[in-house]
C-alpha cells in the first residue's frame, strides 16, 4: 500500500525528534510505504490532490480539522481513500469517525483498516466535512483572530475574549430559508443570531454536546435560533438540559429550530456573508446553497451503527479494503 502523508506544518506536535521519519517508520512497521509531505495551511489542498493523482492508495490528513477539510475537498468524488491522523487541538471529525487519538493506533488503523463510505457537505460549490454556519460563530472568529494579531493573545484566551465581546452585541441576520426535506419545500423567514448547518446531526445533550453518531446519516442538519436575545439562549439551554433537542426529525419552538433537511438555501438582503467552513471563515454571496452528498467520500475508520434519524441504509454500508474503492457518486 502506497500511502501519502499530507502533515500540517502547523500542526500539534508528532511524537519523536523527527516527525516525517517517525511516520514513515510507523506505517513501514505495518507493511505501508508513506511518503510525507510537509506543508503549509494554504498548500494542504492542492498537495493532496497532486497525491492522488500521484496514484497513491490512501492520502493521509494530519493535523486538525482543518487539515481533514483541506484534504476532503481534493478527494471528494475521486476513487482515492483518505486516511486520518488526529494531530489537531480538537480532532472534531477523528472522533466523530471513531479514530483512535493515539498516534500508533491511528496509523494502524490506516495500514490495517477498512474504507467506509462518509457524506460530505457542500454550499456554493464549496465542500466541508463537519459543519457551516452564518452569524455568530463567524463574527467570534474574526475577533479572535484580530485579538490574535493585535494582542498577541494565544488562541483561546482570544476565542474566549471574542466569545464574551459577541454575547454583549448579539449579530442578527434577516434571512429567508428555503428547505427541502424529501421533496417538500418550505419558506420561512427569520432574524436570527446564527444559522448553523451540520453534515448530519449533532447532538444536543449536555454530555455529548457537538458530538456525531453517524456521518453516513446522508441528511444536512439544520440549527438556529430567534432574535430573542440572550434569554433565548438561556432557553435553548434549558431545552439542551432537559434533552428534548434532537429526540426527533424536527424540533421547533419561539426561541429555537432544529430540522434534518436534503438540501437548503439561505437568502439575505446584504451583498456578502462571512460563512465559517469547518472553522474556517470565508466571505461569500449569497444566496446560500446547501447539499449533501451521500457516500462522496471514503475514509478508513471503524464501522458506523446506521443513523437511525436520518436515511442511510442499515444493510448496505460499502465498507471496503482501503485499497479496494469504487467511485463515490457525488450529485
Amino acid at each position: 500500500m502506497k500511502v501519502a502523508i499530507i502533515l500540517n506544518s502547523k500542526a500539534g506536535s508528532v511524537d519523536g525528534n523527527s516527525p516525517p521519519e517517525n511516520l514513515i517508520s510507523l506505517f513501514k512497521a505495518h507493511g505501508a510505504d508513506a511518503e510525507v509531505f510537509a506543508v503549509g495551511g494554504k498548500d494542504l489542498q492542492d498537495a493532496a490532490k497532486r497525491a492522488a493523482d500521484s496514484g497513491f492508495d490512501v492520502v493521509v490528513a494530519a493535523g486538525g480539522d482543518g487539515t481533514v477539510s483541506a484534504v476532503t475537498c481534493a478527494l471528494v468524488g475521486m476513487d482515492t481513500v483518505m486516511g486520518v491522523l488526529p494531530l489537531g487541538t480538537l480532532n472534531h471529525f477523528s472522533k466523530d469517525a471513531g479514530i483512535p487519538a493515539a498516534l500508533e493506533d491511528a496509523v494502524k488503523l490506516i495500514a490495517t483498516g477498512t474504507a467506509q463510505p462518509v457524506d460530505v457537505a457542500e454550499v456554493n460549490g464549496m465542500h466541508f466535512i463537519n459543519n457551516s454556519s452564518i452569524g455568530l460563530y463567524p463574527k467570534m472568529v474574526k475577533e479572535r483572530d484580530k485579538q490574535q494579531e493585535q494582542l498577541s493573545r494565544g488562541k483561546w484566551p482570544a476565542m474566549f475574549s471574542a466569545a464574551v465581546m459577541v454575547f454583549q452585541r448579539l449579530p442578527v441576520i434577516g434571512v429567508r430559508l428555503k428547505k427541502d426535506d424529501n421533496g417538500t419545500v418550505r419558506t420561512a423567514v427569520h432574524r436570527t443570531p446564527f444559522v448553523f448547518i451540520g453534515n448530519n446531526a449533532y447532538e444536543m445533550n449536555v454530555f455529548t454536546l457537538g458530538t456525531r453518531k453517524s456521518i453516513q446519516g446522508g441528511k444536512l442538519s439544520l440549527y438556529t435560533a430567534r432574535d430573542n436575545g440572550l434569554g433565548g439562549f438561556l432557553k435553548i439551554f434549558w431545552h439542551i438540559l432537559l434533552g428534548r433537542i434532537g429526540r426527533r426529525q424536527n424540533f421547533q419552538t419561539e426561541d429555537f429550530e432544529f430540522q434534518l433537511l436534503d438540501e437548503l438555501e439561505i437568502e439575505t438582503k446584504r451583498k456578502t456573508l462571512d460563512v465559517s467552513l469547518d472553522g474556517e471563515v470565508r466571505k461569500m454571496k449569497p444566496p446560500l446553497h446547501y447539499k449533501l452528498h451521500p457516500k462522496a467520500l471514503r475514509v478508513v475508520m471503524p464501522q458506523q451503527e446506521p443513523e437511525t434519524t436520518g436515511e442511510a441504509d442499515a444493510k448496505d454500508t460499502g465498507a471496503k479494503p482501503a485499497t479496494e474503492v469504487s467511485k463515490p457518486e457525488v450529485r
